[in-house]
């Protein structure tokens, strides 16, 4: 969630889809999601054999839906944002 108050921030409309309590759904441009796959805890779906649940899947839904004049944002621009909160998500916490 940290990544689409990122882009939301940026201005970078990144359709999102939610399952559950922990795993979001980023939605690139085709031939982009390979950039991702060096992300820690990112698993990139692509190809012809690769397929992502939508709604009305059952417990999937949108947390920022595609549409409108948004074209789906290139891997290339997701990525900076992939590795802000990765970096955040590592850091030693403080103790209070």
């Amino acid at each position: 969630m940290g990544v689409m108050l990122r882009a939301d921030a940026g201005d970078l409309h990144t359709p999102c889809l939610t399952s559950g309590h922990t795993t979001a759904t980023l939605l690139v441009a085709p031939g982009t999601g390979e950039l991702l796959g060096g992300c820690p805890q990112v698993e990139v779906r692509s190809g012809p054999d690769a397929w992502v649940a939508v709604p009305p899947s059952y417990g999937v839904r949108w947390d920022t839906a595609p549409g409108g004049d948004h074209k789906l944002p290139l891997g290339e621009a997701v990525r900076p944002l992939l590795a802000q909160v990765s970096k955040l998500a590592s850091a030693p916490r403080a103790e209070w």
